[in-house]
């Protein structure tokens, strides 16, 4: 791969050389692996491809790495659909779970509540009917 200095970087992509500088010291930029100069394709990765000289061509990509590019698109996108696809169905079996749970304590309590109420009916329907209470000689005297 190619190698570019900072001040060609600088040229070639129209940013400032303390910029560049800045996004190496932040981490944001990478230098080559052998530590002089920074790749082209890193640049590349950073800044997009880089604005074209008034007057000049555009260069024409050369079919052979024009059908490379686009292969190598192809399974980095079917990746991140199958990722995107992975996720989504984790996190909707997280939900199914979540609502399976709630679905089991609300019978939960409606099985309780109905047993709740059948134990209130039967005291509400005593078998034996309710003695009246006994008044007191007050009640007696005064009622």
């Amino acid at each position: 791969m190619a190698t570019l200095s900072i001040n060609q970087a600088a040229k070639t992509f129209k940013r400032g050389r303390n910029t560049i500088q800045a996004m190496l010291k932040s981490g944001e930029l990478s230098r080559a692996a052998d530590g002089q100069g920074i790749e082209f394709s890193e640049l590349m990765r950073v800044f997009g491809e880089p604005p074209s000289q008034p007057g000049e061509q555009p260069q024409a990509m050369p079919e052979s790495l024009a059908n490379t590019r686009e292969s190598n698109l192809k399974p980095n996108s079917e990746q991140a659909a199958e990722r995107a696809q992975a996720i989504e169905l984790a996190v909707l079996k997280e939900r199914v779970a979540g609502l399976e749970n709630l679905l089991a304590e609300r019978e939960k309590l409606v099985l309780l509540l109905s047993h709740k109420t059948e134990e209130a009916a039967t005291k509400l329907t005593p078998e034996q009917p309710a003695k009246p209470a006994k008044k007191t000689i007050w009640q007696k005297l005064f009622y």
